[in-house]
């Protein structure tokens, strides 16, 4: 060891030559070790984008030209190039997008599959054991992702897979068909998977085959170079150390913020869930007490000795019925946030429905002597939608339009189909108005803005917050505009897939 010293201290050229070549390798140990990060980051980030391209375009055809061709009488179908005037269907149109990409130059491939394939698809269930594992990884994984890297004899691939859930139109299809695999689909159930492959190419390939020169002039500059930064590397690893345990701490810290944000979402989806579940006994009470009340106040056993009474009975039974719309309130927002509120579509009459809402709130409206008018375009007819949520949509806003309008004012509610098909209603109403900051307040469940009048309204704070948890489930928008001392203007839009004009109306 000592004569190795010697040697050393004695022969510094040659002490530095022994040291270029270790930092060279050391150099181009962490460079190789930076290729492989960018590597696979860059295939990553590719195979989501192709994933993300094509579930967009599927969603997009689901939603919108699907239903549009329906309703012109188009066939949607696999076979679709033996049907005259027929398109296919989205899983059709899905595989075939992935033969065009797996025909790139780039080496991309892309595949969909199932466990649960239509009878005419042969080759529709998992090809290898990559696909039969991204099948059961999907369901495990909350994000619904599962990549891995694989060595085949031309280098590297990555292979990343994407769990497909069902959405609304997907289900409608689905559970309709008579071919059908499978007839209880569920919103957001697993429906197969979608993979890509993506190769790992060399960095110093791609860098020769460009301009090998170039590429060995950098060589020859990284060597050179090699013998200036040398005594850099000590303090360089030192950093990279100090980083890791700053990356180990901060990954600490995230996991910790995710486990106490995973606990709050449980007790979040556990309280929602026992609100719901809390319907029947909450309500069977009070209806005992609202017909007892009115049995009483209507006198239908015979006259009550004392008339005091009967305005008693009258006040029990009207704090009753306000009890039991809060109580609904709750409970319908409680069903949302756990997921268990489901909507029973049909085709509604929208004048009609407008004229049932406005008869409800008349009397409050003729109490504080509001003009309340309506109007509609000659196209507007009928919306695919759930009755009963549309009339509280309904309810919600002519209410919150009167509670906030002084006497004397006005309410006026359209409703109209606008030019890209979209059914809208607005409710527009010479009430007191918001400050645009206060909105979002107005939009949170139990918020209020603390003014003094807003106080003396009462309420409970769900009305804006149910309304847009309604608008949302039905693929809708909810706007609003508001001035102070001028008025509010809120507007909900649903999509043209739920406008339904019947041909008679057209005519």
């Amino acid at each position: 060891m000592q004569s190795i010293i010697r040697l050393l201290v004695e022969r510094p050229l040659c002490s530095l030559a022994i040291y270029a070549v270790v930092g060279a390798g050391l150099v181009l140990f962490q460079a190789n070790r930076v290729a492989s990060d960018i590597r696979y980051s860059t295939a990553l980030e590719a195979a989501k984008s192709y994933s993300a391209a094509v579930s967009a375009i599927r969603s997009y055809y689901s939603s919108n030209v699907v239903p549009r061709a329906r309703e012109a009488g188009a066939t949607i179908i696999h076979d679709y190039h033996e049907h005259e005037g027929a398109i296919p269907l989205p899983a059709t149109l899905t595989i075939e997008l992935g033969e065009q990409i797996s025909q790139r130059s780039d080496g991309a491939q892309f595949r969909l599959y199932s466990n649960y394939p239509y009878p005419w698809r042969s080759d529709g269930g998992p090809r290898d054991a990559f696909e039969s594992e991204a099948l059961t990884a999907v369901e495990s994984d909350s994000a619904g992702e599962y990549v891995k890297v694989e060595a085949r004899e031309g280098g590297a691939i990555l292979r990343y897979a994407q769990a497909v859930r069902m959405g609304p139109t997907c289900i409608a299809c689905h559970n309709s068909r008579a071919d059908s695999p499978k007839n209880d689909w569920k919103l957001g159930d697993i429906r197969g998977v979608q993979s890509v492959k993506i190769p790992l190419l060399s960095l110093a390939a791609i860098a020769m085959a460009k301009n090998p020169s170039d590429f060995a002039f950098m060589i020859a500059g990284v060597l050179g170079g090699l013998l200036i930064f040398g005594f850099l590397l000590k303090k360089l690893q030192s950093m990279f150390k100090e980083e890791r345990e700053l990356l180990v701490a901060a990954e600490q810290r995230n996991h910790e913020l995710a486990k106490a944000k995973a606990a709050a979402e449980a007790a979040s989806h556990a309280k929602s869930k026992f609100l719901a579940n809390m319907s029947h006994e909450l309500r069977t009470p009070l209806n005992a007490i609202l017909g007892f009340s009115e049995m009483i106040g209507g006198e239908g056993f015979g006259p009550i000795g004392n008339p005091k009474y009967k305005g008693y009975a009258q006040d029990i039974n009207s704090s009753g019925r306000h009890l039991l719309e809060i109580i609904n309130d709750i409970l319908d927002l409680a069903k949302i946030e756990s997921g268990s509120f489901e909507l029973n579509p049909e085709n509604v009459d929208i004048e009609t429905l407008i004229g049932e809402s406005l008869n409800i709130v008349r009397e409050q409206a003729e109490a504080k002597n509001l003009g309340v008018d309506f109007k509609t375009s000659p196209a507007t007819a009928q919306i695919r939608a759930d009755k009963r949520a549309l009339r509280q949509i309904l309810l919600n806003l002519l209410s919150n339009a009167i509670k906030f309008t002084q006497p004397g004012g006005r309410i006026l509610i359209t409703a109209h189909v606008d030019a890209a098909g979209r059914t809208v209603f607005a409710v527009e109403d010479t009430g007191i108005g918001m400050e645009p900051e206060h909105i979002p307040i107005a939009m949170t469940p139990f918020e209020q803005i603390g003014s003094v009048l807003n106080r003396s309204c009462g309420g409970t704070g769900l009305g804006l917050p149910l309304v847009l948890s309604f608008t949302e489930l039905h693929g809708g928008k909810l706007d609003i505009v508001s001035e102070p001392g001028i008025g509010t203007t809120v507007t909900i839009l649903f999509p043209a897939s739920r406008t339904f004009v019947p041909a008679q109306r057209i005519a």
